[in-house]
């Protein structure tokens, strides 16, 4: 019985703990999105989704569930200066130019203006 509530006990405070990279972190961030792998090579996070046409708008999706997930999006992606997005195969995506000061640009810019923000600093990629 002890080592039921010991483990009960656990299991509540493994939701609290922070992660400790920038990919547990986004992993963290995007886990109702249903993504593939998160991984990061220098200055670049890639983000593979499971899905296999990768539309703009699950793009941007993407993108605010990094910008806008929880804490402080230029911690959470310290170091980060560029985002792709891709699809399931890894070879067609959009890549999310300026990482972190881009995420507090644009959580700033009014929401008028936001679209034409996201669109300024957004290009399309092929692997």
């Amino acid at each position: 019985m002890k080592l039921i509530i010991q483990g009960l006990v656990l299991l509540a405070f493994a939701g609290l703990v922070q992660a400790e990279t920038v990919e547990e972190q986004a992993g963290q961030d995007l886990e109702m999105q249903n993504i593939k792998t998160v991984n990061r090579d220098n200055g670049t996070l890639r983000v593979v989704t499971n899905t296999l046409q990768l539309t703009e708008q699950r793009y941007r999706e993407v993108i605010a569930g990094l910008c806008q997930g929880s804490g402080d999006a230029e911690e959470n992606l310290e170091g980060v200066n560029e985002i792709r997005v891709l699809n399931a195969f890894a070879k067609q995506g959009y890549a999310f130019e300026g990482g972190a000061k881009a995420c507090r640009e644009w959580n700033e810019a009014p929401e008028s203006e936001s679209d034409a923000y996201i669109s300024s600093i957004t290009r399309k990629v092929r692997n």
